[in-house]
């Protein structure tokens, strides 16, 4: 720690950024967005430091971080639903994609569902857990991102019927699979019963915006689609804020 200088600190961001270290030929190793997020945990440590005395002030206080660009948020409007949900019928997270619209929930909690978290007959969905891939230690499910984040969702009766419909076809392709099905009790999961992957969904979500003819947005925009046609149908804001 003494021997700690903002020129290391600043160093390390410009190497991290530096062109020419990314296989696929893209500047930097990390984007800008994680060495800003490297440089905040990195900060509150080495301001811990200071109130233990173990320094005399903080170098990162000297220090410019590369400062990511505001992502713009793209939003689908009703009919630009319908046309998404359509265009999705004969994928195999058709169903992922009308509950990411329907409920707001992030795409990480919906991944981590499991059938004794839905109850279709009251029409309600439970939150209780994410679930992430890691290099190295494959999937991991955790809790999700804050407590308030654990919660109920109320389903209406076509989400409902879609889950039904969607675990109908799930028990089909168990008896398919047979004794090497995975059996994890997840509602969305790989034809052997495995969890999928962000990657894979991104990617399905991404072909099918482009057969329905609609511009091309963020996965995560499906939950600002889902507030804002909540706002325009006169819900509350401080109920769509806690969802």
């Amino acid at each position: 720690l003494a021997d700690l200088r903002p020129l290391d600190i600043q160093s390390a961001y410009t190497k991290w950024q530096a062109p020419g270290n990314r296989r696929d030929g893209r500047s930097g190793t990390l984007s800008t967005r994680s060495v800003h997020h490297h440089h905040r945990v990195l900060s509150e440590a080495l301001r811990q430091a200071v109130r233990w005395q173990l320094l005399p002030r903080n170098p990162c206080d000297s220090v410019d971080p590369p400062r990511p660009q505001r992502t713009e948020m793209g939003v689908l409007d009703a009919a630009d639903v319908r046309r998404l949900l359509e265009a999705a019928m004969s994928d195999p997270v058709h169903a992922l994609f009308h509950c990411a619209v329907s409920t707001g929930a992030r795409i990480g909690e919906l991944l981590a569902l499991r059938w004794v978290d839905i109850d279709l007959e009251g029409r309600q969905l439970t939150i209780s857990r994410t679930v992430r891939r890691f290099k190295g230690k494959g999937f991991v499910f955790g809790t999700p991102k804050t407590h308030r984040s654990r919660r109920a969702i109320a389903l209406d009766a076509e989400t409902a019927l879609v889950l039904l419909e969607h675990r109908r076809r799930q028990i089909e392709q168990r008896l398919l699979v047979g004794p090497a099905y995975d059996d994890q009790g997840l509602v969305f999961a790989t034809p052997a019963g495995h969890p999928i992957g962000y990657s894979t969904v991104r990617s399905s979500f991404h072909r099918t915006l482009k057969r329905a003819g609609l511009p091309r947005i963020r996965l995560h925009d499906l939950r600002h689609t889902m507030a804002t046609l909540m706002l325009k149908a006169g819900v509350p804001t401080k109920d769509v804020r806690s969802e």
